[in-house]
């Protein structure tokens, strides 16, 4: 596995919305959760919806991530955190 940290952000639907987008380097294919917090449900019901094919709708699982972070006194100043995992002997990603 190569893991690679990339900067953090304040921009939760902006994240969200490259990662269930096409990509900039390499195309996302078959986009979707695979964890979440404790006592958030189930992961299909988090899943942003593809109404139309082609675009996530990001929306609602961007309020939720954003949530705590409202409801916080004192927010970090960057609270986006995203680490890719790469197998390289797996040409289509993870989970094959």
């Amino acid at each position: 596995m190569i893991p690679a940290v990339h900067p953090r952000g304040t921009d939760v639907g902006g994240l969200l919305r490259y990662l269930f987008g096409p990509g900039k380097r390499e195309e996302h294919t078959r986009p979707r959760l695979v964890a979440a917090w404790d006592g958030a449900g189930d992961l299909a019901e988090m899943q942003p919806a593809n109404p139309s094919g082609r675009w996530y709708d990001v929306r609602r699982l961007s309020t939720l991530l954003e949530q705590p972070v409202r409801a916080s006194r004192q927010p970090p100043a960057k609270t986006v955190w995203h680490c890719s995992i790469r197998d390289p002997s797996h040409r289509s990603g993870l989970d094959g």
